[in-house]
């Protein structure tokens, strides 16, 4: 199942709190798509998820200093 997350106007550090509390909600290989547009939080989400055990599916630059995420939940 996909979820999805916009937190364009979200800055460091709630984002990553968010999709914390988001990833806790999902089922194991649910995917979780977040999109943003904080710089330091495009650099240091993916490190977090990683370290927190999940899979970084792989990230793009949209629009305008948007992006998006693609987060596979591994536990």
């Amino acid at each position: 199942m996909n979820h999805t997350l916009d937190l364009k106007e979200v800055k460091c550090p709630l984002n990553l709190v968010k999709i914390k509390l988001e990833l806790e909600k999902m089922k194991k290989k649910d995917v979780l798509i977040i999109y943003l547009s904080d710089p330091i939080a495009i650099r240091d989400i993916p490190k977090s998820i990683e370290i927190e055990g999940h899979e970084i599916l792989g990230s793009s630059k949209l629009k305008d200093n948007d992006n998006h995420i693609l987060i596979v939940k591994k536990s």
